[in-house]
């Protein structure tokens, strides 16, 4: 069978590019039913004999470039290795970056595989002869075996050109038209040699999500079979190829805090994009077929053992090529089973004869610095843990970590690799608790390990090492100082800046290092302050411009200092412990390249007393830099008192350049809904039911920060050809709408989820304005990023000020959008769901100021109107009955329109007793005064959890200025804006009581005689798909109870907080609902109440819901009529055959007058169009991960765009993602 090796180099760019390993296995895999393929990690096989009988070596890799040692082929004798290969008629492919090669190796380029990237003979300053840009392109393609079949495609490519070529030999292939140049150019070409080898080469690869245009894969794919002599269509193949990590925990010695350690390991693990982790919680439920890499954070202690079926299946597992890692006390588990408990467990705790030092603080040694997994850890490193000693085992393991044991006096091995089979195991006896886990050189080795274990590249980020005491002391006669020709590559975070100091004196500052100029924004100077000796980091191009640390470095000792410079984020670390951090607002800017100064600033004359050695500059894993006193041909001694140069003028350039926008032909999304009525309609028709078949990705912005689990929900919002949205972590992120281009980034280091962002503008000045989960209101200049100085204390309120009550240990914050109203805005606000809890008030804030103008209390106090609606003293500091989802605006009739949520606690409500207003509600402010003009309840006394999840969406019905409200209970309640006068009748129905003691359960629910429910209102036989083990269900509203009662709708709705949106020329209102029964059920706690028992669901032994489907739907209310015009089921599973089964969603609706309706929101991770007439499905697209979010649809010089986040993981458990992506014909 034809053989296929796949050389994959180290990654040296940033996520999404060079992605050379992911390309690799993405190759191998559509090219396995062909060939017999293996890929290779670090740009060369461990056992090159493997090369031997290969028919084609594949290189994607980084080139020379000046520097050989990055090219892997030109390391040792592998050059003269390949030669032999060649000789016998072995194929070679070089992609991208590994076309480059030096004219000393030119002939056997030109020979091999045709030509290559010739960066020494030119006559600029680089030497380049051959060219790169980075553009959009249709290429054109040249009839070959390997174009045959092509489908042609765009790209947005780094192609590169002016190639040096064999004009004898070479066959071009593939061919454009950079910018700027009057002729095509060569960028894929193939050659047959005399040997009987075949050669192709391709200079594209930059991006891997190109590998998702189905003509650009299939081009690469088969240039590869030709060159390989082999034959075959290759089939496409997503790219989506995660390290797929499974954590088993859930059970472990009472000791072992599982809750807390596996969020850790979740946290560790998610700083590595390749990896999606789940995690599993019974060992029986296992799922190995669908993993990569098995993490033990588990004990069974007094559990039952792993049954013998199990028992195989992980045996099996490892053996075939899986991988294992085991944590802390894993080696504690199933010691029954010999062949995990010191066979898959080579150190185990054996009862009497195992031991560990009492918990505590420890140095821990790297036994073996130069591993693959160690290199570039501290040689050692603090961490306070359990130090684990007298192990019991008797097989080989290589340890990689020891620490000395109080308790044996001997140096006990702490963490270890061996094999089992084909299988990689590591197991580390750290992790007692998360703190240890989380110690940085400890989290690094583990994300490293699985990443080892799993088969896939190590990617380290380097940490500071001992040195030698490289730069001597520069002040007060004892040494000198040094200076570096600068690099822009210094200058642009992200940046790791570390180096070890010895400092003395702190009568004046001491420079550690310095880039660059002080009036260069791009300027950063690591420092101590004069008279303190506090470490800090002086950035005139951010806020705040310095960032100081409460840790005098000047004692006269040793230190490892870092400086840790993030887009949004500056951290300083000493001796591997952070000792601050924090947010950075800043505009991204280009700026003249000064020198670097080691040990001083001369154009202030400072110096340092004291010495540094081991400095080094690094960015995203890459080292850029590092300097020592000897082997630096281009560091020079200065006098640290002289100024040595003239200060760099610099001009502010915005990165993703400000869009010049004709507004003629464009139309924004201003608000999160669109508008402040929430309609979220738009007057776009380029898009439509003709043209909507041609709707394509135009382009994608990674956020970069997700991790397992994590999710984004938020809608961006878009201003004159500005996008604004929150990432992963609530970075606030400025970009060009037309191109996904980032402008600016302000991290809050704010964490949860976040649905969107809200503009204003008075026409002179505009800010971005936004709440956070963790209770700060922020406004910042929309054009830089930069908080506003004038609202709050430094473009921050603090949203817990405003109380007389402590709030500082509740949840209180915001996760939607805010709404304004001309010069005030209007904070949703989350609270906790249970007692103790903050107030749900509904507060306005000066826009300009940051001070309070108005507020509603939500549960009324004595003197207000429906305090009597609270029995007692109950309303008193009531939680929930808060408007978390947000408020819609009547900006016309100057009305604020709040839905509000159900009061704490949400399932038991013997402690509030009444109908508890305003929970539940819809209710109508006016805007300037936030007084009270109208409300309905929609829910009295709720025991269900059926709070009002999301804004209400203003129409207009029949000529009538309407306000419609889709709830969980699904129902959709249609009011006159002005008088609350509902539109249909609503009934009040009799509800069954409460039978828990003490409870008493409203007698009445309202009940909406049109539209029709969304979702059933009641459980029956018929309904059923799994059996109801005696919980009660059949009657509805039956209250919680004892027993468990089956509720429909669930937790989740009914609708959810994505809402409506609104088609005025129609009249239909298009709601997206779930359909997945609850269970709620309440126990005695022994204090004479009743605790909820959980978010339980109704689902059968596949985890779909126990009831028939649709388990999800989309309806066009016809509001007009009080009907549905139409309704269809939404999403499907991808691994049933009906595909007409519906999904629980997330995530809401769009309407344009192009008549479509778009949506995201099912677990299948599809962007949907549908006719808004007729519910036809018109287009879907798969998304990276899914959209659990509301799309918006812009347009930029009369080009529309629909742009969704694709964040996936949150409620629904899917993959986790972190991209926005827009689409345009």
């Amino acid at each position: 069978m034809t053989k296929i090796v796949f050389l994959a180099g180290t990654k040296s760019h940033g996520p999404g590019d060079h992605e050379y390993e992911k390309g690799m296995r993405l190759f191998a895999k559509a090219l396995a039913p062909f060939a017999h393929t293996e890929v290779h990690l670090y740009g060369w096989p461990d056992d090159e004999t493997t090369l031997r009988d290969a028919d084609c070596i594949v290189l994607y890799a980084d080139g020379s470039d000046h520097n050989e040692r990055d090219h892997p082929l030109l390391i040792g004798n592998r050059m003269a290795v390949l030669e032999q290969q060649m000789k016998r008629g072995c194929g070679l492919v070089t992609l991208h970056y590994a076309t480059f090669c030096p004219l000393v190796h030119s002939q056997k380029y030109l020979a091999w595989v045709g030509g290559h990237f010739d960066y020494e003979s030119g006559p600029g300053a680089n030497h380049w002869a051959s060219a790169i840009q980075h553009f959009e392109s249709t290429p054109s393609f040249i009839a070959h075996p390997i174009t045959a079949g092509v489908v042609p495609f765009t790209v947005k490519e780094e192609w590169y050109y002016r190639m040096r070529l064999n004009p004898k030999t070479v066959q071009p292939l593939v061919q454009v038209t950079p910018p700027g140049e009057k002729q095509p150019e060569t960028v894929a070409w193939c050659v047959s040699r005399p040997d009987g080898g075949r050669g192709f080469a391709c200079t594209g690869g930059h991006l891997h999500q190109n590998w998702a245009l189905p003509g650009y894969q299939r081009l690469i794919a088969q240039g590869i079979l030709w060159a390989a002599k082999a034959q075959g269509t290759p089939a496409f193949v997503p790219l989506d190829d995660p390290l797929r990590v499974q954590i088993l925990t859930g059970k472990h010695h009472p000791a072992h805090n599982w809750q807390q350690t596996t969020p850790a390991l979740q946290e560790i693990l998610g700083t590595d994009t390749r990896v999606q982790t789940t995690v599993c919680e019974n060992p029986e439920a296992l799922e190995l077929a669908r993993t990569d890499v098995l993490v033990l954070n588990y004990c069974n202690w007094e559990s039952p053992s792993l049954s013998p079926a199990k028992r195989t299946q992980l045996l099996e597992f490892v053996r075939r090529g899986g991988g294992l890692v085991l944590v802390h006390f894993a080696n504690g588990a199933w010691r029954d089973w010999p062949e995990y408990f010191g066979g898959l467990a080579r150190r185990v705790w054996v009862d009497g004869k195992a031991n560990h030092d009492a918990y505590g603080p420890f140095t821990v040694t790297v036994a073996q610095p130069t591993h693959r997994l160690t290199a570039g850890l501290p040689t050692s490193f603090p961490t306070t843990d359990e130090l684990y000693c007298s192990q019991v085992g008797e097989l080989a393991v290589e340890p990689l970590l020891t620490a000395r044991s109080k308790v044996t006096g001997k140096d006990e091995p702490l963490a270890y690799v061996y094999s089992e089979g084909k299988g990689r195991i590591f197991q580390t006896l750290l992790g007692h608790d998360a703190g240890a886990l989380r110690t940085p050189a400890h989290a690094e080795l583990i994300r490293r390990a699985v990443a080892w274990v799993g088969g896939r590249e190590v990617l380290a980020t380097p940490l500071a090492p001992a040195g030698r005491g490289d730069i001597p002391p520069s002040d007060g006669g004892r040494g000198g100082a040094y200076e570096a020709k600068g690099d822009a590559r210094w200058q642009e975070p992200p940046l790791t800046i570390s180096c070890r100091a010895r400092l003395f004196s702190k009568s004046g500052f001491n420079i550690l290092i310095a880039s660059s100029h002080k009036d260069s924004p791009r300027h950063w100077e690591l420092y101590t302050e004069a008279g303190t000796g506090k470490l800090a980091v002086y950035l005139p191009g951010a806020a705040p411009t310095n960032v100081v640390a409460d840790t005098d470095l000047c004692d006269g000792k040793w230190h490892a200092v870092r400086f840790e410079y993030l887009p949004g984020s500056a951290t300083l670390f000493v001796d591997e412990k952070r000792v601050v951090e924090v947010p950075l607002g800043m505009a991204h800017v280009t700026a003249a390249v000064g020198p670097l100064w080691i040990g001083c600033y001369p154009p202030q004359g400072l110096g340092c007393d004291g010495q540094l050695e081991d400095i080094q500059i690094a960015s995203r894993g890459k080292v850029l830099a590092r300097f020592t006193l000897k082997g630096n041909e281009g560091l020079k001694r200065v006098d640290g008192r002289t100024n040595t140069s003239d200060a760099a003028p610099w001009k502010l350039e915005l990165t993703g350049k400000w869009p010049k926008v004709e507004k003629k032909t464009s139309m924004d999304w201003r608000e999160s809904g669109n508008d402040a009525g929430r309609m979220r309609h738009a007057k776009l028709t380029q898009v439509n039911k003709k043209t909507v078949k041609g709707l394509k990705p135009a382009w994608e912005f990674r956020t970069g920060d997700a991790a397992a689990g994590t999710t984004i929900e938020c809608t961006p919002i878009v201003v004159e050809g500005v996008m604004y949205l929150t990432t992963v972590k609530l970075r606030i992120v400025a970009l060009e709408a037309a191109t996904g281009k980032p402008i600016w980034v302000y991290d809050p280091k704010s964490s949860g989820v976040h649905r969107g962002l809200t503009y204003w503008s008075d026409g002179k000045v505009a800010r971005i304005l936004a709440a956070l989960p963790t209770g700060q209101l922020l406004s910042l200049d929309a054009r830089t990023g930069m908080p506003d100085p004038a609202f709050g204390k430094n473009g921050i309120v603090q949203l817990r000020d405003g109380y007389t009550r402590d709030l500082s240990k509740l949840n209180y914050g915001c996760t939607s959008a805010l709404a304004l109203f001309e010069n005030t805005v209007i904070v949703p606000i989350i609270n906790s769901e249970g007692q103790p809890g903050a107030p749900g008030d509904i507060r306005a804030f000066d826009v300009r100021t940051g001070k309070e103008v108005w507020r509603f209390h939500t549960v009324p106090e004595p003197g207000e109107f429906g305090n009597d609606t609270w029995a007692k003293d109950s309303w008193r500091e009531r939680s929930g009955t808060n408007a978390w989802s947000g408020y819609t605006v009547d900006t016309k009739n100057a009305i604020v329109f709040a839905s509000t949520g159900s009061a704490a606690s949400d399932f038991y409500g013997a402690d509030r007793h009444g109908q508890n207003l305003f929970a539940n509600c819809l209710i109508a402010l006016d805007a300037r005064t936030g007084k009270r003009l109208w409300h309905f309840q929609t829910v009295h006394h709720d025991l269900w959890d059926h709070d009002n999840p999301c804004p209400p969406t203003l129409c207009t019905v029949k000529g009538k200025e309407c306000v419609a409200l889709p709830t969980k209970t699904g129902f959709v309640y249609v009011f006159e804006r002005k008088t609350g006068k509902s539109l249909f009748p609503i009934v009040e129905k009799p509800v069954p009581p409460s039978d828990i003691p003490g409870e008493i359960a409203w007698p009445t629910q309202p009940m909406p005689l049109a539209p029709p429910p969304l979702t059933p209102q009641v459980i029956t036989d018929a309904d059923l798909t799994v059996p109801t083990n005696g919980r009660r269900y059949g009657t509805w509203r039956l209250p919680p109870s004892l027993e468990g009662t089956i509720c429909t709708p669930g937790f989740h709705g009914g609708a959810n907080w994505s809402g409506a949106s609104f088609d005025p020329a129609t009249g239909y209102l298009f709601v997206n609902t779930n359909n997945v029964p609850s269970v709620v059920q309440l126990k005695a706690n022994g204090n004479g109440g009743y605790d909820f028992m959980g978010y339980n669901w109704l689902r059968d032994k596949d985890g779909r819901p126990g009831v028939k489907p649709p388990w999800g739907s989309l309806t066009a209310v016809d509001l007009t009529k009080g009907t549905f015009a139409w309704r269809i089921p939404l999403g499907h599973y991808p691994d049933l055959a009906d595909k007409t089964t519906g999904t629980e969603n997330f995530g809401g609706s769009i309407v344009t007058e192009g008549g479509l309706v778009f949506i995201a929101s099912t677990r299948d991770e599809h962007l949907r169009a549908f006719d808004k007439d007729t519910g036809k499905l018109l287009w879907e697209h798969k998304l990276p991960a899914g959209g659990y979010a509301c799309p918006a649809t812009y347009s930029v010089n009369g080009k529309q765009f629909i742009v969704i986040a694709a964040g996936g993981g949150g409620k629904l458990g899917t993959k986790s993602g972190d991209s926005y992506v827009a689409f345009a014909l």
